[in-house]
């Protein structure tokens, strides 16, 4: 397969980042959700660009959030004041939205939450009706399920544990 502008692109014109690459395991992991393909990698690039501007960027906008490694490290770092997290996913959104306004009664839940190969399923049976509900379930379907893919039909995979989780 060709792509028609191969041809007249000029590859040597475009910037190479000075960072190498990065062990992600070197990284701290900020959040409690997973995704395979995340931007955990980002961070280095993403240190080194808020770092260099001036003024300093008050808000960072962390555009298809999912795991929200940028915008925690943003904020945690004092590289930003604040962050604005765009989710399309009304489950992974509906995390994050427990995790800031629930944060107490979500680390309960996940502390009394025994995962079973049963607690999970039924968990995923049922219909959640409030943030919270949505943002738990969102959370335990994430770290149990192969990838922390959230959509139905994917596997459950029993060798990630949940553990405890201090929001």
């Amino acid at each position: 397969m060709q792509f028609p502008f191969a041809e007249t692109a000029d590859f040597d014109s475009v910037p190479i980042s000075p960072i190498p690459a990065v062990n992600v395991a070197s990284v701290p992991q900020r959040s409690p959700l997973r995704y395979p393909g995340g931007k955990t990698w980002l961070i280095p690039h993403i240190r080194v660009w808020l770092g260099q501007m001036d003024p300093k960027p008050r808000v960072l906008l962390e555009p298809f959030a999912g795991g929200a490694t940028v915008s925690l490290t943003a904020v945690m770092e004092q590289l930003v004041q604040r962050c604005i997290m765009a989710e399309i996913d009304a489950n992974v959104a509906a995390f994050w939205k427990a995790a800031l306004e629930y944060n107490t009664e979500l680390r309960d839940r996940v502390s009394q939450f025994h995962p079973t190969k049963e607690s999970i399923e039924e968990l995923q049976q049922c219909d959640q009706d409030n943030i919270l509900d949505l943002g738990f379930k969102a959370l335990v379907l994430n770290r149990t399920r192969r990838g922390g893919i959230l959509a139905k039909g994917a596997a459950w995979f029993c060798c990630i544990v949940l553990g405890r989780i201090i929001l």
